[in-house]
């Protein structure tokens, strides 16, 4: 029996070992498409938008019936190394998790679902009962609690490759609290996927009510059934990121391609396009993409580099913008906020603008954080808090510079931005870096493990006691030596 949920048909999902050379038909009904899986005996319904006079999905179709082959797809494969076990650590309480967080589906090989640090960011369905093997909401799927898994049908979307979970992790890390987690599991454990399989994901993140997309993968050619299905999203208003791709040259990979798309290549420490990272007349903006740390299966951490990696980064940042910028259009604060590079492949060029390389340059979480002062309702205060050099670019440290309108003790704590405590100092009442007027207090940049901070960006909170009141203020930095 055909289910229907919104923008979705669904007969019992389910693509374990895709048959790529299986084949799509696609058929137009007035306002209606309907792209059906020959060779699983699968349908998905695209429909005209109420909001919408006319749909680009239904007028670029030329014909009443289309065939096409179903293609692979595949995750874009990342660099891991100095994996490390997270058991005992601190991390974000749930608390951070905002109430009217947005819903970012992840489209990837799932996500670890008992991963410490990720368990508060994941979406949750109100409308299922979890373990009752009962398809409680009708849409298709018994007990998608937590997202769903189109490799292993009804059973929980659970990485098994460890991609997902560290998009997972740079998603929520970026999101500030703003972001929830909504696993989708479409590719193996080999990191293969197809083409329709996507399509299935990316209607279901638009029936469930995802915000943003995130699309760590792609390939060098598409289907109709896949350009339908984010053209049926982008309709909706839901905003898809895409990486470039990690073969190292210009060539255009999809969804990335795709018009409407937030493409995004990788830069290195430098601000310099990674070696790795694809570029292009499809790219909108870049960001970091090299050395990141994030989580990974087992609870533990991995550093990686990749373009996918980007993508999480600009995904996790949308929802935290949406905040911040009061809803504002996103496209624009990008062209608006975004580095322009000028030089993105280091060769001394000056390509002032839009590139190919870095598109219209650089997002950073730092350029929207602005530094936090105390309440104004109480009268110990700390203003102005700043710190210099910003990024720490060598091994010198930096600086961190506030005003305080009275004498108090201070108290400075550096936190990763999972909260994880990596520092702290104490400063009495009166003495340099406690007194009314301005301050200073310098950071090594070295941790309690006596390490250099890796590069990365970080949360200085300086705490106020003056005996009868307390405040506090904090501020980011990022190191990118």
């Amino acid at each position: 029996m055909i289910k229907k949920i919104g923008m979705l048909f669904l007969l019992g999902i389910c693509f374990s070992n895709v048959d790529s050379d299986g084949s799509i038909t696609i058929q137009k009904f007035g306002n209606t498409i309907i792209a059906y899986n020959n060779y699983q005996k699968h349908t998905l319904f695209f429909t005209q938008n109420a909001d919408t006079a006319k749909t680009k999905s239904v007028t670029n179709i030329q014909s009443e019936t289309i065939t096409e082959k179903d293609k692979p797809i595949y995750l874009h494969s990342e660099l891991q190394s100095e994996i490390t076990n997270l058991e005992n650590e601190s991390f974000i309480n749930i608390s951070e998790v905002e109430s009217d967080a947005l819903i970012v589906a992840v489209i990837d090989s799932g996500i670890d679902l008992n991963n410490n640090i990720l368990q508060p960011f994941l979406y949750v369905n109100p409308n299922e009962i979890p373990n009752n093997l009962i398809d409680d909401d009708n849409n298709g799927f018994i007990d998608d609690v937590n997202g769903i898994n189109l490799v292993m049908n009804d059973s929980p979307p659970q990485d098994d490759l460890g991609h997902g979970t560290l998009m997972a992790g740079i998603i929520a890390k970026n999101g500030m609290g703003n972001s929830r987690l909504m696993p989708i599991k479409a590719f193996d454990s080999q990191g293969s996927s197809s083409q329709f399989a996507i399509a299935t994901a990316i209607n279901y993140a638009v029936a469930m009510g995802a915000n943003v997309i995130n699309c760590s993968f792609g390939y060098s050619y598409y289907t109709e059934v896949l350009r339908l299905a984010i053209e049926n999203a982008l309709d909706r208003g839901i905003i898809i990121v895409a990486s470039a791709g990690n073969q190292g040259k210009e060539q255009s990979i999809y969804p990335a391609a795709f018009p409407g798309i937030v493409a995004v290549s990788a830069l290195n420490s430098s601000d310099k396009l990674a070696s790795f990272s694809n570029f292009g007349n499809f790219i909108s903006i870049s960001c970091i993409g090299e050395d990141v740390t994030s989580t990974y299966l087992n609870n533990q951490y991995a550093k990686t580099s990749g373009t996918s990696i980007s993508s999480g980064y600009i995904s996790g940042i949308i929802p935290y913008l949406f905040k911040i910028k009061n809803n504002s259009n996103i496209a624009q604060v990008f062209s608006n906020e975004a580095i322009d590079l000028r030089d993105p492949l280091g060769n001394g060029s000056n390509l002032v603008g839009w590139d190919k390389f870095s598109g219209t340059g650089k997002i950073d979480l730092t350029s929207f954080i602005q530094p936090q002062a105390s309440s104004p309702n109480i009268s110990l205060q700390i203003t102005s808090l700043l710190n210099y050099p910003n990024p720490v670019i060598n091994t010198n440290g930096t600086e961190f510079g506030y005003y305080l309108n009275q004498n108090a003790s201070v108290q400075a704590k550096v936190y990763s931005l999972f909260g994880k405590e990596l520092w702290r100092t104490s400063i009495t009442s009166g003495s340099t870096g406690g007194i009314s007027g301005y301050n200073k207090l310098s950071f090594n940049c070295y941790g309690k493990n006596g390490m250099f901070l890796p590069n990365d960006t970080y949360i200085v909170v300086l705490y106020a006691d003056n005996g009868t009141e307390k405040t506090i203020a904090r501020t980011l930095f990022t190191v990118s030596r």
